[in-house]
């Protein structure tokens, strides 16, 4: 009889155990989530935090202007440079027209004057620059500005272009006289092809017109050269400076003042230029020192608030978690002293010999 209520008794402990051990995995499951809930919950409200979003907005638009703003500076330090490189240019042409001997004084000028177009560029090569050679057609050359807020401050970049180059609208219409690329090119396009240097003589300057005269060789040697008069009005862009040919290769004084008076003219021109990309230059790069200060004093602010939510949001965490584990082991020590008792109760000493007390103790050891 007693074996028989010691083995009824065991059943009752093991069902039991086992609905307390289910019990115990559900709540624990419920538990887990309940802390994942609750750590999104402190993580989002870090994430979230709008001083946070605020300062990140206001440095990345503050990054954008330090960009726009290094890189028109950029451009134009570049100019700066070209323009000291221009005025060598310029003087050593000036210093071509003493040499005594003629035939020299031509190459060396023409090669200056390509060199110095060559400083320059042109917008088809860089689209950026504000020095290049930007012809428009027509004897217009681009002179448009670009007004731009860096920092709260407006910069307007003015388009100049330092080189020189010319075109001639001949009288009567027609196409107009480029200048040619090349060592023996002088003019090309306008309506009977192009024209060498050593085709064109007794050229006249006066103001904006000009005259020169057009010596062509026969289409064979025996066929007699024909000579031509153009005349047309001279439209001059840059530093206005014409090649070699156009004042006669230096053949007279004349001319020789001619050439000194464009080039001097240019030098002033250059100059003028010069002071209106230092000015850019000055602003750009005060921009440029208030947004890098302004930059770091907000990554300051940033790097603090981040450092603060973040320790805060460990802190939260680690309290989730601290409570989490307290739970767990309390349910755990509660599981095992109902274990006890009922093992007390159910199958050591059957509950019919003792009273719940005495159960009570006993599982506790009493």
């Amino acid at each position: 009889m007693a074996t028989n209520s010691i083995f009824g008794g065991q059943a009752q402990f093991n069902k039991y155990q086992y609905d307390a051990n289910r019990s115990l995995l559900i709540i624990k499951e419920a538990s887990a989530k309940r802390m994942e809930a609750d750590i999104a919950k402190i993580e989002g409200k870090y994430k979230n935090d709008r001083r946070v979003s605020d300062l990140e907005k206001q440095i990345s638009s503050i990054g954008t202007e330090a960009i726009d703003t290094t890189t028109k500076l950029s451009t134009v330090q570049s100019g700066l440079k070209n323009i000291n490189d221009i005025r060598v240019q310029l003087l050593a042409m000036r210093d071509t027209l003493k040499r005594p001997d003629a035939a020299q004084k031509a190459v060396v000028f023409d090669y200056a004057y390509d060199t110095i177009n060559g400083y320059a560029g042109t917008r088809a090569s860089d689209a950026n620059s504000l020095i290049s050679n930007s012809y428009k057609g027509n004897g217009q050359w681009d002179k448009s500005s670009e007004t731009f807020v860096a920092g709260l401050t407006p910069v307007t970049l003015t388009h100049r272009f330092l080189g020189s180059d010319f075109v001639i609208q001949p009288d009567g219409g027609g196409k107009e006289l480029r200048q040619a690329t090349g060592v023996a090119g002088a003019l090309v396009g306008g309506d009977d092809g192009s024209i060498d240097k050593s085709e064109i003589s007794n050229v006249k300057v006066n103001g904006g017109n000009i005259t020169f005269d057009v010596t062509k060789a026969g289409a064979t040697p025996e066929d007699p050269s024909t000579t031509s008069s153009v005349s047309g009005t001279l439209q001059r862009g840059g530093g206005g400076v014409l090649k070699a040919w156009a004042y006669n290769n230096f053949s007279t004084a004349e001319d020789k003042e001619r050439a000194t008076n464009d080039i001097n003219n240019a030098l002033k021109q250059l100059a003028k230029d010069e002071q209106g990309l230092m000015n850019n230059d000055i602003t750009l790069q005060r921009v440029k020192t208030t947004l890098t200060n302004k930059n770091k004093g907000l990554q300051d602010q940033y790097k603090k608030i981040s450092t603060e939510n973040l320790t805060a949001m460990q802190a939260e965490r680690r309290a989730v978690s601290t409570r989490f584990d307290m739970l767990n082991n309390q349910l755990a020590l509660t599981s095992s002293s109902a274990q006890t008792m009922i093992y007390q109760l159910f199958v050591k000493t059957p509950a019919a010999k003792q009273t719940l007390m005495d159960a009570l103790y006993a599982a506790n050891g009493y």
